[in-house]
């Protein structure tokens, strides 16, 4: 659905023959020859999982699902990052397992081999812009989610209980988190560093009480770093 786009040629409003569809499907595709009974096993698939409906028999509709991959930006691309750039590296996962057996090597991954390519993941991603893009915005659907919020870390791990010690992030592109010190007094500063995506830093205010979260939000790939480490003194 997604790398044909085939959610851009139904109509917003209405129905669509899937005679009509499968022409405008491949104009958007370049007139690749996909045909209508290709196309049509395809979409009835993807009713299965509620994306598009037939209100009638042979006529195609969107749903609210179907809609987000027009109307949400980075929840697209995160459809598009998980089904077109990462299926090969997911049925390749084995396969790098058995050619480079216990390997920590970041160039001798189920990427490397799916792509035929040596570099590790984030210098080979910002060799393509595409791809950096999906997975920025891919990474903004996914962190955007209620599951990620920052305050299940904050709240989730006894960090008081640690004393004196250096705590860094190298996980989440999308929050730092500091600590209010009347929580934690003998913390101080951030420090570290990791790849953001795109736009600049800006601060937002948390719902949780006596928590103060710095934002960064998303600058593209390579052209820009930030950290994290949260010490205590």
């Amino acid at each position: 659905m997604w790398e044909f786009k085939v959610a851009q040629a139904v109509p917003l409003e209405g129905s669509i023959s899937y005679e009509e569809l499968t022409a405008k499907v491949e104009t958007l595709n370049n007139n690749l020859p996909i045909g209508v009974l290709n196309l049509r096993r395809l979409v009835r698939h993807a009713i299965t999982n509620r994306v598009f409906c037939e209100p009638k028999k042979n006529q195609v509709a969107h749903t609210r699902t179907s809609r987000l991959l027009l109307e949400d930006e980075p929840l697209s691309n995160w459809v598009g990052f998980c089904t077109y750039d990462m299926w090969l590296p997911l049925v390749h996962v084995t396969d790098a397992m058995k050619k480079w057996p216990a390997s920590d090597e970041p160039t001798e991954t189920s990427v490397n081999l799916a792509f035929n390519q040596s570099l590790p993941w984030f210098e080979f991603i910002q060799k393509d812009k595409a791809f950096a893009q999906r997975y920025n915005l891919a990474m903004k659907a996914h962190g955007g989610a209620a599951g990620y919020d920052v305050k299940y870390v904050v709240e989730g791990y006894p960090w008081g209980d640690l004393g004196d010690a250096t705590i860094v992030d190298v996980s989440t592109p999308r929050v730092v988190c500091r600590p209010d010190p009347t929580d934690f007094p003998r913390w101080a500063g951030t420090k570290g560093t990791y790849p953001l995506p795109s736009q600049k830093p800006s601060r937002a205010s948390s719902s949780l009480s006596r928590i103060r979260r710095v934002c960064a939000r998303q600058r593209p790939l390579g052209r820009y770093q930030s950290t994290l480490a949260i010490e205590s003194v």
